[in-house]
């Protein structure tokens, strides 16, 4: 469970989870917006930046999730997969 294979694998999750989360409460809040119906003019930027933290925020909190699920998963069998469905590849030796 500790080696650099098992870390890159729940880097790659936890970095995939994050993009996944950001994208979808990003769409859910600003889709109006994103899909050009509305004035950027009239936008209320204060709301949007508080918004934007909150976004980044949970999408944080999902991504220390996919980690916390690795270790659990890793903790049975050394693979970040709970479905052992992804295997780590093993460091070629030199």
């Amino acid at each position: 469970m500790y080696t650099a294979a098992f870390w890159s694998a729940a880097r790659e999750r936890a970095l995939k989870t994050f993009e996944q989360t950001l994208a979808a409460l990003v769409l859910a809040t600003f889709g109006g917006e994103v899909t050009g119906l509305i004035n950027v003019l009239e936008l209320n930027w204060s709301s949007i930046g508080i918004t934007a933290i909150n976004i980044v925020g949970t999408s944080t909190i999902a991504a220390v999730a996919s980690v916390l699920m690795s270790l659990r998963s890793g903790r049975r069998d050394g693979n970040p997969s709970s479905g052992n469905r992804e295997t780590a590849a093993a460091p070629r030796g030199g």
